[in-house]
Formats: structure tokens, sequence, C-alpha cells
């Protein structure tokens, strides 16, 4: 008597690889989260670079998937803790699918996202010196000059004012952030 076979469903089914990378980023705080400047408080000569391990997520997986689906996830950062990393520390930087297919009785695509992960408090969040050549003074814009008049980049405070000694980093939004949890296949 012949036995009837069902091919196993793949949807929904991840496999997933982990591997790193090394990339250079600016650096302004050190590992105590202290600011990186000068002796004189200020912004060194020229942005310092250091070499960061990324680790990197290779997570494929047959699903149905939509345009939309896509647009929404490619670019984005985790919105609350992933893979052991903390929010914005995830990083959806790449997605490859193959064509529409059907595998036994599902349709679908081959899905493959790569996301990479930093260990960084502020994760892939875009970090910067509130610095610049020229600072407010009430309603007046004014020039940072030494004594004798050479201009020069200052330290600013949260108003555009000169904050002296003080340098402060600040964090952009630059990247969309999605709850990487609710994506098929990523929980």
């Amino acid at each position: 008597m012949p036995v009837t076979q069902t091919t196993p469903s793949l949807l929904n089914k991840p496999s997933k690889t982990r591997t790193s990378e090394k990339i250079w980023l600016p650096v302004w705080r050190d590992t105590a989260g202290d600011l990186i400047a000068t002796g004189a408080g200020y912004l060194p000569v020229k942005p310092l670079y250091e070499q960061y391990s990324v680790g990197v997520y290779i997570i494929k997986i047959f699903k149905p998937y939509s345009d939309a689906e896509f647009a929404a996830e490619l670019d984005t950062l985790n919105s609350a803790g992933w893979g052991g990393f903390s929010e914005n520390q995830a990083w959806i930087s790449e997605i490859h699918t193959s064509e529409e297919t059907q595998v036994g009785d599902d349709t679908g695509e081959f899905v493959t996202y790569v996301i990479r992960c930093i260990k960084r408090e502020d994760g892939w969040k875009f970090q910067h010196p509130n610095v610049g050549y020229v600072y407010k003074d009430g309603s007046d814009l004014k020039s940072f000059l030494t004594v004798d008049d050479c201009p020069f980049i200052g330290n600013l405070d949260s108003s555009g004012a000169d904050n002296g000694g003080t340098m402060e980093i600040l964090l952009s939004d630059t990247k969309e952030t999605l709850l990487f949890s609710s994506i098929g296949g990523l929980s």
C-alpha cells in the first residue's frame, strides 16, 4: 500500500547565521561616557575615528512578502531590545528577496535580512558635537574669535549660545524605528 507524503511547510521557519565585521566611526565619548576633547575642552583638530566590531545577523525566511513590508522594514532600527542588543543597536541594513515561488502548498519569497548590531550606548543614532564657528548672543550672531582675532570652533549650548569649555554631544534620529519582534521571522 503506497504511503502519502506531505511536504512540510517552510513558512515562517527562519535560519540564522552570525558573523562580525569591522567599521570605522567617529568617536566622541570614551567607554565611561566622558567626552573626548582637547585639554581646553574643545573639539580636536580633526575628528577622531576608531574601529568598531559590528555583529552581523543573516536571517533567511520563506514567507509571503509585499513591497509595503519591504519599504517599512528597510533601513530601520529596533525600537526595543532584540537579539541581546538594546534599543537602537540593531539596524536592518539590507533585505534580499527571491522571486515569488511555491514550495509544497505554500507560496512566498525567500527573504534574507542582514541586521548589523553595534554595542554603543546610543546604538546607530547619529552622534555629533554641538559646536560651530558662530554662536548666538541674545538675538545677535557672533563669531568665535581668539584675543588676536583668529576664528575657532567653539562649544554651543542647547540654545546656540557660547557654552565655554563644555562640549555636548547631540543625538539625531536619522533612521525610523520598528519593533523587530513584529516582523515575521525576526521574533
